[in-house]
């Protein structure tokens, strides 16, 4: 698994005149023409700045001194801490991402469902564990795995001021905690180093929800892992102090995994998705969660999902997916940022500031750099298709130039050569005393890194829906999923839906509408007849 890590190249250090000359760009479409003159000035200072070229030396220095400590990613250690660790808020619905699987197999039961789920989960977690899964590649690239040692037997430990991630030792520990009625269960999956059969896993499962059903209702001791990080570490530094309470947690923590089992049956996409989500509206509350932890969660009827430990709509599109777009020879990807990006001009007039992220998996350590998604391309094709004043052609044509230009950053950003990360990098080097350039003063910094649309791409026929939460509180969270026939989007906002500040349902009809849009254009510019979906 790990056998390429060393032969990974380092996060590469963008030249500042680069940096600056694509943030300038990205900045067009979100300003007037005055502030746009006045962000001209700024990168120019920036570009000319004797502090900022000793600040780009200063991350050159960084960049050195990682490779030559064996980390070789000038930016992994600051990320994990300002990103995840230190973040203070709940980390549901501010960090955690669900997926909510495909129903599986008809006749199966819940107690079926959970242990062929945990004994899949088992062989994957050998392969991990034992460094026998293959690296990745994309392309000709190996990428960085070293990640996955997270997966299993690790949790995030509440600390004060930053958060830390502990990893246990997987061949000492052996067991899973499943929750019922907010009751926790410890479960040994192997004895006598030999691993259960899933028969002996639903039998198990049968035992620990007969238990808890014959108990009734506990304390819900679980809810405390979704509070403020500061008040959870106070309130679990108390809970340790208790009785044998210290004991348990450890057990809790070091569990390969935590196995909620719901005692309610959400049905619809909407109702799996908040309850894998939060464990509300469809689930049986936060009190029946461990929010520290990845969390495989089954339901009473069978259906399942999955929490991961890093108001809401669903909406799928049955008329564009991946092979309607291949036979139009246009990036399945570039088009969806299209169709988000004309919902936003319809419902606010001007362009949305939107983050997709790219991985970076391709240098060492590699996690993620940000496509700035909205365009001047993409803002001049928008206008169009909403004036009605040019040709299908003239659109057509704009619209390729628009995707065009996504695909260009995507690749700059996947190759490390974004805006947001080396921006971060060389602010960070500032000393006390030192004067903070202009362009992080300047109101486009402050209005292009404030990310309305935070967007993700998963796609995967085995999901039926994914996501996670806005990144600021007047924006929205929009994962999506392209598949063959289809584009999904799950939307999530803390707007209240229907009202005039244009919450998820209002998205949800922008982004219907866009793509119908989208579609008729595709359609009334053909030249030759396309495949059917």
């Amino acid at each position: 698994m790990l056998a390429h890590e060393a032969e990974l190249p380092g996060l590469p250090v963008p030249s500042i005149q680069s940096t600056a000359e694509k943030y300038l760009e990205t900045t067009r479409p979100h300003l007037t023409p005055s502030e746009f003159r006045t962000t001209q000035l700024a990168v120019n200072d920036f570009i000319s700045s004797p502090l900022v070229r000793r600040l780009q030396t200063r991350l050159e220095e960084r960049a050195a001194s990682e490779k030559s400590a064996g980390r070789n990613n000038w930016l992994s250690e600051w990320w994990n801490d300002v990103a995840y660790m230190a973040y203070r808020d709940p980390v549901v619905v501010f960090v955690s991402y669900f997926y909510v699987h495909m129903a599986g197999q008809s006749g199966k039961g819940r107690d079926a469902r959970a242990a062929e789920l945990l004994k899949g989960l088992l062989m994957f977690r050998q392969l991990v564990e034992s460094q026998k899964l293959e690296p990745e590649k994309v392309k000709d690239y190996y990428l960085a795995m070293s990640s996955y040692k997270w997966l299993f037997n690790a949790t995030r430990l509440p600390t004060a001021g930053s958060d830390t991630a502990k990893k246990y030792p997987a061949d000492s520990h052996n067991h899973v905690v499943f929750i019922r009625k907010n009751r926790f269960y410890e479960v040994p999956v192997a004895i006598d180093g030999k691993e259960l059969s899933v028969a002996d896993l639903e039998a198990l499962i049968a035992k620990v929800v007969a238990a808890a059903d014959k108990a009734g209702a506990g304390p819900a001791v679980g809810a405390l892992t979704s509070d403020n990080r500061d008040i959870w570490t106070e309130a679990r530094k108390h809970l340790a102090s208790v009785g044998h309470n210290s004991k348990t947690l450890e057990r809790i923590d070091s569990a390969i995994v935590v196995i909620p089992l719901d005692d309610t049956s959400p049905t619809s996409r909407e109702e799996l998705s908040w309850a894998c989500w939060t464990g509300a509206n469809g689930g049986s509350g936060p009190g029946n969660r461990w929010f520290d932890k990845h969390q495989l969660i089954v339901f009473d009827n069978a259906r399942s999902g999955f929490l991961g430990e890093h108001s809401c709509m669903v909406l799928q599109y049955e008329g564009l997916g991946k092979n309607t777009l291949k036979t139009y020879k246009i990036s399945p990807d570039a088009t969806a940022q299209l169709i988000k990006q004309l919902a936003l001009h319809k419902l606010h007039g001007r362009p949305g500031v939107c983050y997709e992220s790219a991985q970076t998996r391709k240098f060492a350590l590699g996690r993620t750099e940000v496509i700035r998604a909205a365009s001047q391309e993409s803002k001049e094709w928008a206008e169009a298709m909403l004036k009605g004043e040019k040709t299908d052609a003239d659109k057509m044509v704009l619209f390729k130039k628009a995707v065009n230009r996504h695909l260009q950053y995507a690749a700059w950003a996947a190759d490390g050569q974004g805006v947001d990360r080396h921006l971060f990098g060389l602010k960070r080097l500032l000393k006390e005393g030192e004067e903070t350039p202009r362009l992080y003063e300047d109101i486009a910094f402050s209005r292009t890194n404030h990310w309305e649309l935070s967007t993700s791409n998963l796609s995967s026929k085995w999901l039926d829906g994914w996501g996670y939460g806005e990144v600021v509180p007047d924006g929205y969270g929009l994962s999506y999923s392209i598949g063959d026939g289809y584009i999904r989007w799950t939307m999530t906002c803390l707007k209240e839906m229907g009202k005039k500040d244009k919450g998820a349902k209002d998205l949800k009809q922008a982004l219907t509408e866009a793509a119908d849009m989208v579609k008729a254009l595709l359609e009334s510019t053909a030249s030759e007849p396309k495949a059917k979906l």
